[in-house]
């Protein structure tokens, strides 16, 4: 119920009891600030290849009459491409994947 699932075995396990600490460095590069610094429709815009394979216009979904859990939301989803959605908890990211798959049929 709480933590990380772990096999029936893992107080015999090498790597439980001497866990090994890893030192991460993080390098920023200068010659990559310009494409950070560009409006996000640009950015979209430049990483696509050709046609979205699910496209997304102005999602809404609403419980009841006055929750509005998802407003207006418009995306597209590329093939070989990863999409992540990014946003504190409430925000409506898994109703979005719900109305996308069917668990949810969307207001609008």
């Amino acid at each position: 119920e709480y933590g990380i699932p772990q096999d029936w075995n893992f107080l015999f396990k090498r790597d439980y009891w001497h866990k090994e600490t890893t030192k991460t460095q993080i390098y920023a590069f200068d010659n990559h600030a310009a494409t950070l610094t560009r409006p996000a429709a640009s950015l979209a815009r430049t990483n696509s290849i050709g046609a979205p394979v699910i496209h997304v216009d102005r999602l809404v979904k609403k419980f009841g009459p006055d929750k509005i859990a998802v407003n207006e939301v418009s995306f597209d989803l590329y093939e070989n491409q990863i999409t992540s959605l990014l946003g504190p908890n409430g925000s409506g990211k898994t109703t979005i994947f719900n109305c996308l798959i069917g668990i949810y049929k969307q207001t609008s």
